[in-house]
């Protein structure tokens, strides 16, 4: 997913609205004004709290797509359950329905959330979060890549980032890479177009069997720290690629 799915943002939103509605509607119901805020700290109770904690953790975990959330979703519900028994038996709202009624509209949100199916992919497949990775520049050039001890072999470069790139497998002859599984360390060799060559180790992040949108089948790759040389070379390699797939876009959109 090169963009981040809409419905994290409506997650992201709701889960904000949940944690400022319970000072919100203290302020409400007892005339509070933003002057009093250590009178209003001091009716929130520990249930409030705890709602208004999880709510948070939820909105920051929406943001960023993570797993936690299969976790965090259901817990912060049994604490909405359990604070909104706690206003009931306190006789809080004169309507005894309202917290009853709040409750099911949180779970019926959640659970929207939940089976959309940009959300479920999302929680089985955390590399499917590319909006939080380095932009990314279209480059060719020859890969040799090897498990330590064990002979190369020759794979093409598909994209290049600043911390490192995406190798084209799509070749039908060519299946020995499928042995390559993410988190293995492998040494690469390969030689810019511009000359600067390159001898170093990478570890496997990614391993697609399937072609997905523009993206062939093949192996994502993270650099292992560089040399600084070395570091400068591929900086302003991936520099000067980002900036001729920028100007390619310009030229399209004046063409267009």
């Amino acid at each position: 997913m090169r963009t981040k799915p809409l419905i994290l943002t409506l997650e992201t939103f709701f889960f904000l609205a949940v944690a400022a509605s319970i000072p919100l509607q203290i302020m409400t119901m007892y005339e509070h004004d933003l002057l009093s805020m250590r009178v209003l700290v001091a009716q929130i109770s520990v249930y409030n709290w705890l709602v208004i904690i999880s709510s948070l953790a939820n909105c920051f975990l929406a943001f960023h797509g993570h797993a936690l959330l299969k976790v965090t979703i259901p817990v912060s519900f049994v604490l909405v359950l359990i604070n909104n028994i706690q206003v009931t038996t306190h006789e809080v709202f004169s309507n005894v329905s309202v917290p009853w009624v709040a409750s099911a509209g949180y779970l019926l949100m959640t659970i929207f959330f939940t089976l959309s199916e940009d959300h479920r992919r999302l929680m089985m497949n955390q590399s499917l979060r590319w909006w939080k990775s380095a932009l990314r520049a279209k480059d060719q050039f020859e890969v040799l890549i090897a498990h330590p001890g064990q002979n190369p072999i020759c794979l093409q470069s598909y994209d290049i980032s600043k911390s490192g790139m995406y190798l084209d497998c799509s070749n039908p002859f060519q299946r020995e890479w499928k042995s390559y599984q993410p988190g293995d360390k492998v040494l690469l060799y390969f030689r810019l177009p511009n000359g600067a060559a390159f001898n170093c180790s990478a570890l496997v992040v990614r391993q697609m069997t399937n072609s997905h949108g523009n993206y062939p089948t093949g192996l994502g790759l993270k650099l292992n720290p560089l040399r600084e040389e070395q570091k400068r070379q591929w900086l302003a390699r991936v520099q000067e690629q980002l900036k001729k797939s920028t100007d390619n876009i310009h030229n399209l959109s004046i063409a267009a």
